[in-house]
């Protein structure tokens, strides 16, 4: 049996009936699920949360959204989510990441969402990747007679998904009024204005703009920001590109090794992102954000360069696309501060749900929607206003509609190494069809950028810093 020695003692002791599914190990509930051969509408997930005094559990469906704001206003105390460093130390003898939803085994209160009680049968891992545990719901409330049991969970199939573009000048108050639930809508505090176009993003666009600028006049501009001069010349200087020659110059970096449009791409995405600031830590902080930015950059711009040239991408603007196809993250927190905070939280307590779906229960706007009010209001490249708005759609296709396809194609190859926030690491066929890319060369570019993750991340620790 592989049920870990604590959890499996337990439910000895206690003499409650159960089925044991084993399966071949798995990373996530809905793997867990069809592996198994078990209804992933009836699994039980488990989230650990600090209150004032201590820890506790709460158990809910799997496909069901934690919310957080309502389970705090119904036990009427403060909650955060406990660290995985504080979740292994309780659950010595488990996998990391699964804790079981048996509080009680572990010396934890526990808070039960009603909504299990109607099913048949659940099903939850036992603290092993490779197993998963049936019994009824009036056995699992047998095992811990103490537990307290409220309505804190929301079916993810029951969101509203509000699809709205906001024109230049459209009122975000009036859109985010008009989707915000009014419970979370009464915490948003006064929007600020709209942040102007940094004065180094302005002088790069009026430069890309005048057909006679060359190598000197770009090099000149970006020259004006001694950090940026830095970190472009620490980019052309990296691995990643592998020159072997010397590079003293922003101009040597943009004649020798980057090429013009590449600087000009990169220098306006680092002079857009850094003029947001926002927490360092935290899902959506700066330090996840700039981490998802560099390698959808890179990965967005190798990709670039493997497409038919009939295509006509240009591998800079393709760069400038993953660079801030989630600038919107770095938006919400700038105007508003209550709900970013809010936000973080509920993806740290909903790990497994859609970033885009929390963001519409939370806030009723989302990055794409957001990111892309912004960039067309300071009169950003239509090229990178669809990759900034469609980047989660497969389905789209438009003019430019291949800048948004190789954002996504990205983030779901990045996803297979933790990195970002897409919804899973599949790569959706018609896409790759339409690209002409095989999943095969996509790998190939996936492990090339993944060998050079060194260097990239000494430039993510750079921009966050």
């Amino acid at each position: 049996m592989s049920i870990p020695e604590t959890v499996a003692r337990y439910l000895q002791q206690r003499h409650v009936p159960f089925r044991e599914l084993p399966h071949a190990p798995t990373e996530t509930l809905e793997q867990a699920a069809a592996a198994a051969a078990a209804p992933f509408n009836r699994m039980a997930r488990t989230v650990i949360l600090k209150g004032p005094k201590r820890m506790l559990m709460a158990v809910l469906p799997a496909a069901h959204i934690l919310d957080f704001q309502a389970l705090c206003q119904e036990l009427d105390t403060d909650l955060t989510p406990a660290s995985p460093e504080e979740v292994a130390g309780i659950f010595r003898d488990c996998d990391p990441g699964v804790p079981p939803p048996l509080g009680e085994a572990f010396g934890l209160p526990v808070i039960l969402d009603e909504g299990l009680l109607g099913f048949e049968e659940v099903f939850f891992e036992p603290g092993s990747r490779g197993s998963l545990v049936a019994m009824r719901p009036h056995e699992l409330l047998k095992l811990q007679p103490e537990v307290w049991r409220g309505r804190f969970a929301r079916p993810v199939i029951d969101l509203v998904r509000p699809d709205f573009d906001l024109e230049p000048g459209g009122d975000l108050r009036a859109a985010v009024q008009r989707f915000t639930p009014q419970r979370i809508r009464d915490r948003i505090q006064e929007i600020h204005d709209l942040p102007p176009i940094p004065e180094m993003a302005h002088r790069l666009l009026e430069l890309s703009l005048n057909p006679l600028a060359d190598a000197d006049d770009l090099a000149e501009v970006v020259e004006l920001d001694p950090s940026l001069a830095a970190q472009v010349v620490s980019y052309a200087t990296s691995p990643f590109y592998g020159y072997r020659g010397r590079v003293d110059s922003v101009r040597d970096a943009i004649t020798r090794v980057l090429g013009f449009d590449m600087v000009m791409n990169m220098g306006l995405g680092i002079a857009i992102g850094k003029s947001l600031r926002v927490p360092a830590e935290g899902p959506l902080g700066m330090r996840g954000y700039w981490r998802h930015a560099i390698y959808t950059a890179a990965l967005t711009e190798r990709l670039a360069t493997s497409l038919p040239r009939e295509f006509r991408i240009r591998p800079g603007m393709a760069y400038l696309a993953g660079l801030l196809h989630d600038f919107g993250h770095l938006l919400l927190g700038h105007v508003f501060r209550p709900g970013f905070t809010l936000l973080n939280r509920f993806i740290e307590v909903n790990p497994e749900i859609p970033i885009t779906d929390l963001e519409t229960y939370v806030l009723g706007v989302r990055h794409d929607q957001i990111g892309a009010w912004l960039m067309r209001s300071w009169g950003m490249p239509e090229e990178l206003l669809v990759a900034v708005r469609w980047h989660h759609h497969e389905e789209y296709w438009d003019q430019h509609a291949l800048y948004s396809h190789l954002v996504l194609v990205a983030d779901r190859l990045l996803k297979r190494h933790g990195i970002g926030d897409a919804p899973d690491g599949e790569l959706p066929q018609t896409v790759l069809e339409m690209l002409e890319l095989s999943e095969e060369q996509a790998l190939v570019i996936l492990g090339y950028v993944m060998e050079s993750c060194e260097a990239l991340d000494n430039l993510v620790r750079q921009l966050a810093a």
